[in-house]
């Protein structure tokens, strides 16, 4: 069974894929120096649901098929100039080729949308070697768009190595990154001379919100004393980074979803399989 917590998000999300889908069939909404296939999302706000990406009908023609695939096969993302590919196998594998290494990856690579993956070669741990960022989406409905990020270390690559496992994959728990989201910033409602805002810290830096809309429909007391963040959950694979960006809203009496006000973005680094946020910031919607 899927639980929100309104301050810890979404719970048990791996066994939650399943629904995710199913709204996402029933829902018309929309969500909102490096080699990069990320066009998936443009700028989003918390009232989008989900954003375009690569249909393998779209992808680009390949003259050449790395070992093993059909000559002509269409991977769903890829990165020609790199030798990077990425092909359907099952609804729930997909195999990765970097140059003559390949490997089956347990990755939900597609949703009813057909929105495929985002890949992305850059330095991310600064060793001097590049690695693979990969944003999954795992699947989108109304008021939900949930993104997984991995970054794949290229083991087998660097001497043309096909081994079994050439491809070591680390992924940012769900857990893990509302867990460090949960730690960098707090809310409190304020009443300012009979007017009503929301503070919302995130290090020495105090953003306000204007609750007065909220108070007059619903009343300040039915305004919870805690953000609701968890459902609306971006990666990106930019120029300067890996970037993470969830949608925040007030916790309503009477509310099942949280009533957005804006996002929450941050930096992400990466280092040997471990993942962490920072340079936390808010922007209201």
């Amino acid at each position: 069974m899927v639980g929100f917590d309104y301050k810890a998000g979404w719970k048990g999300l791996g066994s939650a894929v399943a629904i995710l889908m199913l709204l996402a069939a029933c829902s018309t909404a929309e969500a909102p120096g490096r080699e990069t296939t990320d066009d998936r999302h443009s700028a989003a706000s918390p009232s989008a649901s989900a954003n375009g990406g690569m249909d393998a009908s779209n992808a680009p023609e390949v003259s050449a098929s790395p070992k093993g695939k059909s000559e002509g096969e269409q991977p769903v993302a890829s990165i020609p100039e790199k030798d990077v590919y990425l092909y359907a196998e099952t609804e729930k594998t997909a195999v990765l080729a970097v140059g003559e290494a390949r490997q089956t990856m347990n990755w939900t690579y597609s949703t009813v949308r057909g929105v495929m993956p985002a890949l992305s070669l850059g330095d991310y741990d600064h060793d001097g070697d590049d690695e693979l960022a990969v944003v999954l989406e795992l699947g989108s409905g109304t008021g939900l768009l949930i993104d997984e990020l991995h970054v794949v270390e290229l083991m087998g690559t660097a001497t043309g190595a096909s081994g079994e496992r050439p491809f070591a994959d680390h992924v940012f728990q769900e857990e893990d990154y509302l867990a460090q989201l949960g730690d960098a910033f707090s809310f409190e409602k304020v009443d300012k001379d009979g007017k009503w805002f929301g503070e919302i810290a995130i290090g020495d830096r105090t953003y306000e919100v204007d609750l007065e809309a909220f108070v007059r429909e619903h009343g300040a007391d039915a305004i919870g004393e805690e953000l609701g963040y968890g459902a609306i959950v971006y990666f990106r694979t930019e120029d300067e980074g890996l970037t993470f960006q969830a949608a925040v809203g007030l916790r309503i009496d009477g509310f099942a979803e949280p009533q957005y006000v804006g996002n929450i973005t941050a930096s992400v680094s990466y280092d040997a399989g471990k993942f962490k946020l920072g340079n936390f910031a808010f922007a209201a919607e």
